[in-house]
């Protein structure tokens, strides 16, 4: 759009496009700052959001991205992807994120704090490492859409010697020159939306990248190049059954993960899951998203052929909590194949993560 501009609307636009953060100064969020490089993404995933809120991909000029990626104060970049805005849109009021993330929430920052105060001191150099991996957001919906571009851009972020995460749909992983790139160019972690290891559950979800056979030669190669994985699982998808949400507890479990989610599905309005449980009768809230003081893993929203309303509020939470009982993530920590010192950094992101969850609601 920028390019194709009159002249004349140039320096609005680019205006526009620029932001403070002085808004941020002295408040207790996570020092951030965002940047974008793209927009949509390529696959359609049932539960996901993205394909109503971008029709189609757009993507700006690599050589713009890194102008500003060399302007930016930190040295730490976080590559990520959400559909919270598109619920805060829908809404147009407070909500709750069912995640603690350094974006979304305020009161992170000051748990940190309180922990470094009160760590021994062998454990708070880990920890502001720890700190470290999210002073700068891409917000990117998927980093890997086009490859001949995500390689382009990775070239010229080796010279920058930037360190970032990002998050990547599991089949890119399964290429090992790939890999090697990633870690050269930076990368610290990868977000991976497993989903599932059920077959049927991934299917009924369109998540056409995803198989078991990848997900395990994706994470060897992880482990290889000592590159973290933040995993995502859902439960309630509409081939869901307590036994396939059990294997997927069970897998989740056997990795040491960086960190998780194992979230009960939220069915977005206008996502193809969404307009089937509409179409089959079986939302228990048309529009559950103007409901108030909502806990999703409270209140059913829907049940499917295999799973009733009242035990869908309940799978979901009960695994969450259960990949942060103690003796699960000392487990992970004796069965992972990661360096000894990966191994301790990320017993101690779970440990951490564990700590600030216990005044939630659901950990």
């Amino acid at each position: 759009m920028l390019d194709s501009a009159p002249l004349a609307l140039r320096v609005p636009l680019l205006q526009a496009r620029s932001h403070s953060d002085s808004i941020f100064n002295e408040k207790k969020y996570f020092p951030v700052d965002a940047i974008e490089t793209s927009r949509g993404c390529r696959f359609n995933c049932s539960f996901c959001t993205q394909r109503q809120v971008y029709k189609e991909i757009t993507y700006r000029p690599i050589d713009e991205i890194i102008d500003e990626i060399k302007n930016t104060k930190y040295k730490y970049i976080f590559i990520l992807s959400t559909d919270s805005d598109y619920l805060l849109n829908l809404c147009n009021k407070q909500v709750q994120y069912l995640t603690i993330s350094p974006a979304q929430s305020t009161s992170a920052w000051g748990h940190f704090r309180k922990m470094l105060d009160s760590a021994p001191l062998a454990l708070r150099v880990p920890l502001l490492q720890a700190r470290s991996h999210s002073d700068i957001f891409f917000t990117d919906d998927n980093f890997g859409n086009d490859k001949n571009r995500t390689n382009e851009l990775l070239e010229k972020l080796v010279p920058l010697k930037k360190k970032y995460m990002v998050h990547l749909s599991v089949n890119f992983l399964i290429d090992e020159e790939f890999i090697r790139l990633l870690k050269k160019s930076g990368c610290l972690a990868i977000g991976i939306g497993f989903e599932s290891i059920d077959s049927e559950s991934l299917k009924s979800l369109n998540k056409i990248c995803n198989s078991t056979d990848l997900y395990f030669r994706a994470l060897k190669n992880c482990v290889k190049y000592d590159i973290l994985v933040n995993a995502g699982f859902v439960s309630g998808t509409l081939a869901d059954t307590i036994e396939s949400v059990q294997k997927t507890f069970e897998f989740a479990n056997s990795f040491q993960f960086f960190s998780y989610n194992f979230f009960n599905i939220l069915p977005f309005p206008k996502t193809p899951i969404y307009n089937r449980l509409l179409s089959e009768n079986k939302l228990l809230y048309e529009r559950w998203w103007l409901m108030d003081n909502v806990n999703f893993y409270d209140i059913p929203l829907y049940y499917t052929d295999n799973i009733k309303a009242e035990e869908m509020t309940k799978i979901g939470k009960h695994y969450w909590q259960e990949l942060f009982y103690l003796k699960n993530i000392f487990k992970r920590f004796i069965l992972s194949e990661y360096r000894l010192k990966t191994r301790i950094f990320i017993l101690l992101i779970n440990l951490y993560l564990k700590y600030i969850g216990r005044s939630s609601t659901f950990m």
